[in-house]
């Protein structure tokens, strides 16, 4: 999900001006042997109702530091996607290469692939509270619990993506970011940052771990900070969300984000 929410206030007045559409580059390189794809499409203004606009001739390209270069082909609605299952090494620089109809070249900032912590173990919790339909009952609401092993030896970012019956919780803000910086080499229990997530008596829980780069992790940030602060009374001005793509040849912006992320997942059955 990218906010291009392109605005200003002036006098209590919200004043929507028309911006030229921007190309906006979506996608990830896991360390899964699966499918990779992104997507490319134009953005659109705050008002702008006539329907998404997507970029469908481009030669896309997967460059790497070991020399493999792998091409993505478009399938529909901006879709590109490999021919074959590929999965990203650890160790390995990426970049995307993304080379437009009319010889604009836009690339992305390099992306060193990582190697997650395995997601060993996995149980949970539960607190209760009174039942929203009926106050004479007390129900029953369970969360995840989940250890990993982080490497002391470099500053490491993690997002956790959860799903509840195989259904990922996918708003804004269930967006959940976290670093080492107050754990570096430890192996910490992450359950706090949970809580959030309600489960109950027989839903399976499954968490994704996914260990990203810094420039991932400030962009996920800034992308969930600014969508879920919409009409609170922490608002921020909505914006484009600074990625990490860039033309060769033009001044011009590009927006969205690629990169990539190391996958590990594990899940349990709220049994008691």
């Amino acid at each position: 999900m990218l906010v291009l929410l392109l605005w200003s206030c002036q006098d209590n007045n919200l004043e929507l001006d028309d911006q030229e559409q921007q190309v906006v580059i979506e996608g990830w390189l896991s360390d899964l042997d699966t499918i990779q794809f992104i997507k490319i499409s134009l953005s659109q203004n705050f008002l702008d109702n006539s329907g998404k606009s997507y970029i469908e001739d481009a030669g896309v390209k997967i460059r790497s530091s070991n020399g493999v270069t792998i091409d993505l082909i478009h399938s529909s609605n901006g879709l590109y996607s490999t021919q074959s299952t590929y999965s990203g090494q650890e160790g390995i620089n990426y970049f995307l290469e993304v080379r437009l109809s009319d010889g604009r070249i836009i690339q992305s900032s390099t992306q060193k692939m990582a190697s997650a912590p395995s997601l060993d173990t996995i149980n949970f919790e539960y607190y209760e509270r009174e039942s929203a339909t009926n106050e004479n009952i007390i129900e029953q609401v369970f969360y995840p619990i989940t250890q990993i092993n982080d490497n002391g030896e470099e500053e490491n970012y993690y997002r956790f993506k959860v799903y509840k019956n195989d259904t990922l919780f996918k708003e804004s803000e269930n967006i959940l970011l976290i670093n080492d910086k107050f754990f570096n080499g430890n192996s910490p229990f992450i359950e706090n940052e949970f809580t959030s997530f309600e489960f109950f008596e027989s839903d399976s829980i499954g968490l994704e771990l996914q260990e990203i780069t810094s420039t991932g992790y400030n962009y996920l940030r800034n992308l969930k900070n600014q969508t879920t602060s919409l009409g609170s009374t922490s608002f921020i001005t909505p914006g484009p969300i600074n990625g990490n793509m860039f033309y060769l040849n033009s001044d011009e912006k590009v927006l969205g984000y690629w990169g990539t992320c190391s996958i590990q997942t594990n899940g349990i059955k709220i049994i008691q």
